[in-house]
């Protein structure tokens, strides 16, 4: 049986990698498969609007790639599975090097997220835009396998790179609760559960709030944006518990965790008709523009329809891998 050395993202309380990486540590437990976990000194804050820290993020993985190499080393004659939490992380370039000058039985494997290749991610709009796309490159053509979320995901890609031969569509992990909440012990309540970045639109948001309260004063909705009360994961889900909707005005969105833990949380969700979004939600629960957003807000408040919960399957992840 192979061995599956574990790569796992920057683990931070306040994003899901902290969560993930208790999932997938209790997923190869339960298979009994042997595994290796290798990390590295974990960032103590995050900025709100950031998904990890640029600096402390490199630290983390130059520590994470010291420590895998060594056992590679120490190890050359056994067979490995490196699965990596980041398709964007160097390190896996410093394991294919070793595996193809040493000729060394290494499979790589990584879920791939943000990157060069989304136009509307933060990393296509800045400088690293000009070379970032050659580390894309190289590192796709080092790895085995790569995990996509969506088809859309995959069309992303498709249209920078064209080659997708190596790509997987498999559901990323989300927070599941089994309990449903009832409607009525919910509060007139919608959250805006993402982070307050650019390509969320947070300001959106304030403008349904606006529009919403002045056509229907009488409903006594609020409108809030979990980051300015919660200060921890505990009380970002107690907020989605007591919600009865959440909505998202992102321009880029692969999979959308944020929208997947409030549906798990008994949340109705709005979203837009695109991006990925097209794909996971019904059509009751999408919307064209801030005006019909208005208004379906309105008849799912009076008519309210929960979206199913995506519940993610640990066998179809431990199979890929």
């Amino acid at each position: 049986m192979r061995e599956i050395l574990f790569l796992p993202i920057e683990p931070i309380e306040e994003r899901y990698s902290e969560q993930w990486l208790r999932w997938f540590t209790e997923s190869f437990e339960k298979s009994k498969i042997p595994f290796e976990t290798f990390g590295g000194t974990k960032t103590v804050k995050i900025k709100d609007g950031e998904f990890l820290d640029s600096a402390y993020t490199n630290i983390y993985k130059l520590e994470q790639a010291q420590e895998v190499c060594r056992y590679i080393d120490a190890n050359r004659d056994k067979s490995f599975t490196v699965f990596c939490l980041d398709f964007w992380n160097p390190c896996l370039l410093n394991i294919a090097y070793m595996r193809d000058t040493l000729g060394l039985d290494i499979k790589i494997k990584s879920m791939i997220h943000a990157g060069v290749y989304d136009p509307h991610d933060y990393l296509a709009k800045c400088p690293v835009s000009k070379w970032g796309g050659f580390l894309e490159d190289s590192l796709y053509e080092a790895h085995d396998e790569v995990f996509i979320a969506t088809d859309f995901h995959r069309e992303l890609w498709r249209k920078s790179y064209g080659a997708d031969r190596k790509f997987t569509k498999v559901d990323w992990p989300v927070a599941e609760t089994k309990d449903r909440f009832k409607w009525s012990e919910k509060q007139n309540l919608v959250v805006f559960p993402h982070r307050l970045a650019d390509e969320k639109q947070p300001e959106l948001f304030e403008t349904l709030s606006e529009m919403y309260q002045k056509k229907y004063p009488n409903d006594n909705m609020v409108f809030l944006k979990t980051v300015d009360i919660c200060s921890s994961k505990a009380e970002y889900y107690s907020l989605l518990d007591e919600a009865k909707f959440a909505v998202s005005f992102a321009k880029q969105e692969t999979f959308g965790i944020a929208m997947q833990e409030a549906v798990n949380r008994g949340c109705v969700p709005l979203v837009p008709n695109k991006l990925a979004y097209e794909e996971l939600f019904d059509k009751d629960f999408k919307f064209f523009s801030i005006e019909t957003v208005v208004d379906k807000l309105k008849y799912l408040f009076e008519n309210p329809k929960f979206a199913p919960i995506k519940f993610t399957e640990e066998i179809r992840w431990i199979n890929k891998i």
